[in-house]
């Protein structure tokens, strides 16, 4: 019974830290889409890179 019961539980901390980091990544591109043409180059990167980026899907790394 334990070893269920720690196999969910850690079952449970993975899914949670996958979805965290889903959720981060989706909030970043959001905010890089958000971004000027100026702030980009800043960053060094054209607009066409931020939107390579922002058009990933939040599960794609």
């Amino acid at each position: 019974m334990f070893k269920i019961a720690g196999a969910l539980a850690t079952w449970s901390l993975r899914t949670g830290d996958t979805l965290l980091l889903w959720l981060e990544r989706y909030r970043q591109r959001r905010a890089l889409g958000g971004l000027s043409d100026h702030m980009l180059k800043d960053l060094g990167l054209s607009r066409s890179d931020a939107g390579r980026e922002t058009d990933k899907r939040f599960w794609e790394g």
